[in-house]
């Protein structure tokens, strides 16, 4: 499937639905759920708001769980569904992976600040970002430096130093 198959998506919508208001970063259920689709949707070479879909991945990525403030207390504790959504994206991190590099510099430039979000996935992301802060454009490469600074600045100390 090729950008122009796919179905259009409306990322502000998704975005609305991921998140308890306009300006929170408690991420509702919601997200946990969508994370694979969304991953999958990137890896169609093409797709349009790419980048958009990558911002609002990163976000979900800082979020926090979102409670139910009428959850029936009789039930076991919610999961934290920021957590949950992470997992997702740390399952599929070779998307964002080879998506740094893209041709359109958003996206590379984004896919490198959602891999900045994702600690937990350095022990993958931190080399090929360390590549990528080698070759191609300035400011995807400024991206790539900022990353790996973000997930393990001091164990790259010697690799800063030879920038």
């Amino acid at each position: 499937m090729t950008g122009a198959e796919a179905p259009r998506l409306d990322v502000w919508d998704l975005w609305r639905k991921c998140f308890t208001g306009h300006s929170s970063k408690e991420v509702r259920e919601y997200a946990g759920r969508l994370v694979p689709y969304l991953m999958e949707q990137l890896a169609i070479p093409g797709l349009p708001r790419r980048a958009l879909i990558l911002r609002l991945l990163a976000e979900v990525a800082d979020g926090t769980g979102a409670l139910d403030d009428f959850r029936d207390p009789d039930l076991p504790p919610e999961p934290d569904h920021a957590a949950v959504a992470r997992a997702g994206m740390l399952a599929a991190l070779e998307t964002p992976i080879r998506l740094l590099d893209d041709p359109k510099r958003k996206v590379a430039i984004r896919a490198a600040y959602l891999l900045s979000r994702l600690p937990d996935g350095a022990a993958r992301s931190v080399g090929p970002l360390k590549a990528r802060a080698s070759t191609g454009h300035l400011d995807v490469r400024a991206a790539a430096v900022l990353a790996v600074g973000m997930l393990a600045a001091r164990e790259n100390v010697e690799w800063f130093r030879s920038l």
